[in-house]
Parts: structure tokens; sequence; C-alpha cells
């Protein structure tokens, strides 16, 4: 499955973007001490974001060439 975010317009695979949000997230994690102190650990943290669909906002599904899916057109 391909993605495309929707300010940037750069296209990647659902793991790419998934490896991308968890490295940015981690950084904020180590950075910010409130963070820290609310969530027992990144692991939990990063369960918190994805749970809430933080990951991956701005994304929209597309084909490899970044055309966007539009499931009710048919």
């Amino acid at each position: 499955m391909y993605m495309k975010n929707k300010d940037t317009g750069a296209v990647k695979t659902m793991a790419e973007w998934t490896e991308i949000a968890i490295r940015e997230f981690t950084e904020v994690f180590s950075e910010d001490e409130s963070l820290q102190e609310e969530f027992e650990s990144l692991q939990a943290y990063l369960k918190w974001a994805e749970q809430r669909g933080q990951l991956y906002v701005d994304l929209a599904e597309c084909d490899k060439n970044g055309n966007l899916i539009d499931y009710l057109e048919d």
C-alpha cells in the first residue's frame, strides 16, 4: 500500500511512513520530559499515538504514482 503526504506530495509505502513516524515520535519523546513523566516508556507513548491515528496524519492512500485512490468512484 502506498500513501501520499497531502502537504508535501511525497509518496512512500506504509512501512516507510511507519518508520518515519516512529523515528519522529521517538525524538519528541526523548526531548520532552513531560511526556517521559506521563508515559512509562517510549513503547507506551507510541501505542497511545498510534491508537489515536497520530502517526499517519496528513496521509492519503494512493497508487505508486501518487494518484489518490477514491473508493467511491466505480
